[in-house]
């Protein structure tokens, strides 16, 4: 029995219907899969504006006087949060060596992350740290002009969205480049400024400055 033109006509809208319907659900969830990525994207940009980010900035080569030691020097790194979050758990490791200027270094060892510490930095804030002190080199042989001083180090810390964040830095400086520096802000005319002059430690430093120092070609990086 053949089939009428009335059923027939019914029978291909019923399959064009079909196919628009799932012409129609695979177009949604194409969609919906694309919004999904888009918004992974945008989710993922907000973090890399929003989050922090730590920095190391030389903070230059001071003396470090030690009761019944010679005379040290100690390197510095200042700390900086250039990110829109506090950086917390934050880990600091400075570590400094001083070597003849025409040997290269390869590799700098690097202390572990400790994870859990109590200690953050604000968005826009900063700070100061010193090389450990069993790292420390002498201060003769830093004023050698055969020599060079390397400041290293990592910081560790948490970036605002609990991913664990890692910067290495190496700062090199030339040796004999020490200077002495005033360190006490009276004018020369006032009588306190003659009783600092008595004691030398307090009215000047020897320092090798933060403008001195150059990032070495190895050691500094960042996520």
């Amino acid at each position: 029995m053949g089939i009428s033109i009335t059923e027939g006509l019914s029978e291909v809208a019923t399959l064009a219907t079909m196919g628009f319907t799932g012409w129609a659900a695979w177009a949604a969830a194409r969609a919906a899969k694309a919004a999904t990525a888009a918004n992974k994207i945008t989710e993922a940009s907000d973090r890399r504006r929003d989050r922090a980010y730590l920095a190391a900035e030389p903070g230059g080569v001071h003396r470090f006087d030690a009761t019944g030691k010679p005379l040290q020097a100690i390197g510095h790194v200042i700390i900086k949060n250039v990110g829109h979050m506090p950086a917390k758990n934050v880990a600091v490791f400075v570590l400094m060596t001083c070597t003849n200027a025409n040997r290269r270094l390869e590799t700098f060892a690097l202390k572990p992350d400790p994870h859990k510490i109590d200690r953050a930095l604000q968005a826009g804030g900063e700070m100061r740290m010193g090389a450990d002190e069993d790292y420390l080199a002498l201060m003769e042989e830093v004023d050698k002009t055969e020599n060079c001083v390397f400041v290293w180090g990592v910081i560790y810390y948490d970036d605002g969205f609990d991913e664990r964040r890692t910067t290495r830095f190496c700062h090199r400086y030339p040796g004999g480049n020490v200077r002495r520096r005033r360190i006490d802000p009276l004018p020369d005319n006032d009588p306190r400024a003659l009783m600092a002059r008595m004691v030398q430690s307090r009215y000047e430093e020897e320092v090798i400055l933060a403008q001195d120092a150059r990032l070495y070609e190895i050691g500094n990086d960042a996520d």
